[in-house]
This record gives structure tokens, sequence and C-alpha cells, in this order.
């Protein structure tokens, strides 16, 4: 399915922040750049301005902290390929299904406590993504996607734990099913916690991609400066 598939791209980016740190990201700063158009009935990329994400498709408002990195839309093509290079491993079909054009029209925000490429351990991350729900007429949840993703994981070249089951946490006053999952490249786990709701017949999911309790505090902090109108 393919909302699974797109969401197991943004858990690649989250994952891969760490194993590419030696990849040098020119132009990560305090821009994103916005497409399409900024009426309400048309999915638009957003605009990220003065420390806040906004999107008029999903009324959404996001507030990323003032010292955090904040990819333009080229720096964050580059890593998602990377990504999906990892992720996919020696499998051909999943490469070629992981092209930067499905990213591109997906994936709108990409915000890591320290620009990629920092010599930081481990740089906690936060992304949002959608998926247009037309063509997947049995997806009518949250808990629908992740139960797909949850399934399609297991296929991938990175080892995934799911050390509890899906459960809901309101973000904004909207309801989403969160999955959290473990993943192991070699000696390295990385945590994530997967968040996804309907919204409009798209699937929009938050991730959220961390290593020790503190950092998960931070990302939390975001969860609590998003809002829907």
């Amino acid at each position: 399915m393919v909302v699974s598939r797109i969401l197991k791209y943004i858990i690649a980016i989250a994952a891969a922040v760490f194993f590419l740190s030696a990849l040098v990201v020119t132009g990560c700063g305090n821009s994103a750049n916005s497409a399409a158009t900024s009426q309400q009935n048309v999915i638009n990329f957003g605009k990220y301005e003065a420390g806040v994400y906004t999107n008029d498709f999903f009324n959404l408002k996001v507030k990323i902290p003032a010292t955090w990195s904040v990819m333009n839309e080229n720096d964050r093509m580059a890593l998602m390929q990377k990504a999906g290079n990892i992720i996919a491993g020696n499998d051909k079909n999943m490469q070629s299904a992981l092209n930067a054009q499905d990213f591109k029209n997906l994936v709108f925000l990409f915000a890591s406590e320290s620009p990629v490429g920092a010599p930081v351990d481990f740089n906690p991350n936060f992304s949002i993504g959608a998926e247009n729900l037309a063509g997947s007429p049995g997806v009518k949840s949250g808990n629908d996607v992740l139960l797909d993703t949850k399934k399609l994981l297991g296929n991938s070249a990175v080892t995934a734990e799911f050390p509890t089951g899906i459960y809901q946490k309101e973000v904004g006053g909207l309801t989403f099913d969160v999955l959290d999952v473990t993943l192991t490249m070699g000696k390295k786990k990385i945590q994530e916690k997967l968040y996804a709701t309907v919204r409009k017949r798209y699937a929009l999911m938050f991730t959220l991609s961390y290593e020790r309790p503190q950092d998960l505090q931070k990302l939390e902090s975001i969860l609590s400066d998003t809002s829907f109108s």
C-alpha cells in the first residue's frame, strides 16, 4: 500500500540523519520553500517563517525551537534519496519505488536539533508528511496506516521492533494513532514515534526520532506547540 511506503520513507529520513552524519548538506537553515497555492482547498507544501511552520490545507501550525535547523526543499530531497538507499538495501524493487518525486510531493518539513552533518552522537529530529488516500478507500484512520506500516517494515533492510501496540494521543486538539518503533542498524538503535491520522482524505503523519529520553522531551514539546484551527 502506498501510504505505508511513504511513512517508511519518513522513518528512513529520520534514521539516516545519524548514519549520514558525514554528508555535507548546504543551505540548512531557517527556510523552507512553499509550493502550489496557499488556498485551503488545494494541498500545498506550507511555509516556514520566523520559527513557525504553517500549512493552510491542514489548518496546521507548528512552532519549531529557535535554535533548531530546518532543511530547505533541495537539501531535504538529497537526504531523502540517501535515506531511501539505506532502508531499501539490496532490494531492487524497493529501490525502484524510492524515487525523488514521491518524496518531493509528500514530505513537508524536516527539523533537527543540529544541522545535518554536525559532529554529534545523535541528532533528534521531527518531520511531517502526508499521503493522498484517493486510491486507498480502505484506509480510514491513522490506525490503518500504522498497521500496514508495521507489516511492511518487516521487509526493509532496517531491523524494526515494536515495543508497544498502537495507541492514541491528542495533538493540537486532534486525535492521532501512535506506533513506537525501535530501528536497529548494526550496533545502533534509534527510537521512533510515528503519529498518523486521516484528515481531508489524506494521511497526515508526524515522525519523532530520538535516542535519549531527554531528546524525546524536546520533540514532545514541539507537539505541545502544534495546533489545528
